[in-house]
Order: structure tokens, then C-alpha cells, then sequence
């Protein structure tokens, strides 16, 4: 990724973060950086634009992005600026508001969580490793998308990306257990609690992914 945004959110003079964004998005539509990929100097540049708003709201000088929203295009090194408002109605800076006090965010945005819960099992690379080389393996399937495939992958697995896991299920059997993973375990997570809410029973996710199975079962794994 090479787009970032800084603004100050200042709800005493200005729009609040919620005012911009009132309802999250669907926990599965945007990746996190460790998911998708960031430039690596990007979180350097906006960390500086931060950095000194900071500072001037510190040192009661100049005009800061209180009502502006910066956006930064490094791969086109292009700044523009919206003009965002103050929600009349918001539920925290408004005169109508109804949240005074803080809410478990997570729950609200609807994280997938990695630790098995929500009724999600997992399972460990050290028992997963020890499962494939027994007598009844599970049924491996990596959801994550081909560009990644290429760059790592488990022996024997499937691939199904996560967004085409709905239009793929005949590829996949009930009858046999089925772990799924991604790089990290949290695609995994949400795609495994698709499959349990479509009647699927015998389905795992990787704890920790990719990145766990190189480090704790095969360090020959390529991970990133």
C-alpha cells in the first residue's frame, strides 16, 4: 500500500473521528497492513506529518488539520486535502449524543479474534504437523490470494482465496477434518467461522499462520 491519511480530530473545534467514519466497515473487507502490505517508508512520512501536528497543537501555533483530512499518494508523491464536517448528529461530540464512556472496539469493528474464540477452533502448527503426518491428515486450504501462494505455501494445500471461498465450497468435503490458513490466522479465522455458519463442522484455522508454522514446525517455510 502506498496511501496514508493524517487529520486531527479535535472534537472541541472540529469533526471527531467518528463524525468521519460513524460505522465501521465489515471486519473481512479491509486487511491490515501486516495482511496487505505497506511501503515501508510510508508509516516514516505520515509518522512525521503527525508528529508535527503534535507539535503545534502543543505550541498553540500555526493551523492544524482539525476539519481537514490530508491524503498521501507516495507512489505518485501527491498530497490532497478534503474538508471533512462535524456530524450534527454524531453519537460522540454531538449535543445529541448517546456514548459517553468507552466501548469494547473490537467487538464493535468486529475483529476476528485468534484465539480460538467465538466458536472458531484452532490449532497449533506443532499438532497440525503432527497431524499431516498421521494416518488421517486434514484437508489443507489456504485462503489467501495467488500473489502470496507464489511466495510460500504448504505442502498439499488448496488453494481457495477467502473472497472465493462462497462460490468454491463443492471443492470441499464434510466428511474430512479441514484446517485453512493464511499468513498471519486471522483470514483464516473469518473464513473458518463462514464455513462453520454454512454447516460445516470439522474445520480449524492455523493459529498464528504461516508465520507460525515456519517458526515453530518447518523452518525451511518461506514466510513474509
Amino acid at each position: 500500500r502506498f496511501e496514508g491519511q493524517a487529520s486531527v480530530f479535535d472534537a472541541r473545534r472540529g469533526p471527531c473521528y467518528r463524525c468521519l467514519y460513524p460505522e465501521p466497515p465489515p471486519p473481512d473487507l479491509v486487511p491490515s497492513c501486516a495482511e496487505a502490505g505497506v511501503f515501508g517508508v510510508l508509516p516514516g512520512l505520515i509518522g512525521m506529518l503527525q508528529a508535527t501536528e503534535a507539535i503545534k497543537l502543543l505550541l498553540g501555533v500555526g493551523e492544524p488539520l482539525v476539519g481537514r483530512l490530508l491524503l498521501v499518494d507516495a507512489q505518485a508523491m501527491a498530497f490532497r486535502e478534503l474538508r471533512i464536517r462535524k456530524n450534527p448528529n454524531c453519537v460522540l461530540c454531538s449535543p445529541v449524543a448517546t456514548q459517553h464512556g468507552l466501548i469494547d472496539y473490537a467487538g464493535f469493528c468486529g475483529v476476528p479474534s485468534v484465539d480460538g474464540e467465538g466458536g472458531v477452533p484452532e490449532v497449533t502448527a506443532t499438532a497440525l504437523r503432527d497431524e499431516l503426518n498421521g494416518s488421517d491428515p486434514p484437508l489443507l486450504v489456504d485462503v489467501r490470494d495467488p500473489p502470496e501462494w507464489e511466495i510460500s505455501r504448504l505442502p498439499g494445500a488448496a488453494l481457495i482465496p477467502r473472497a472465493d471461498l462462497p462460490e468454491r465450497l463443492g471443492e470441499l468435503t464434510r466428511a474430512r477434518g479441514i484446517v485453512l490458513y493464511c499468513s498471519s490466522g486471522i483470514r483464516s479465522v473469518s473464513a473458518a467461522r463462514q464455513l462453520l455458519e454454512l454447516g460445516f463442522t470439522n474445520v480449524r484455522s492455523l493459529r498464528g499462520g504461516l508465520r507460525a508454522w515456519a517458526r515453530d514446525a518447518d523452518p525451511d517455510t518461506g514466510s513474509y
